[in-house]
């Protein structure tokens, strides 16, 4: 697979997920981004809390 091919499937995919963004104006881009960020800092939370919760976590 070359790189066109690759960013074709890249493009198609994203379209399939809903995440096609090129007809967005840029108030929706931005809250879009500002959706993702905040599903991100969620995740990187839990992620937090279940690491502090691991045995490996209790001896700091």
């Amino acid at each position: 697979m070359d790189l066109k091919e690759l960013a074709a499937y890249q493009r198609e995919f994203d379209k399939r997920h809903g995440w096609d963004w090129s007809n967005l104006n840029n108030v929706e881009k931005i809250d879009a981004l500002n959706y993702l960020a905040v599903a991100l800092a969620g995740k990187l939370g839990s992620s937090a809390i279940s690491s502090r919760k691991s045995p490996e976590g209790l001896n700091l």
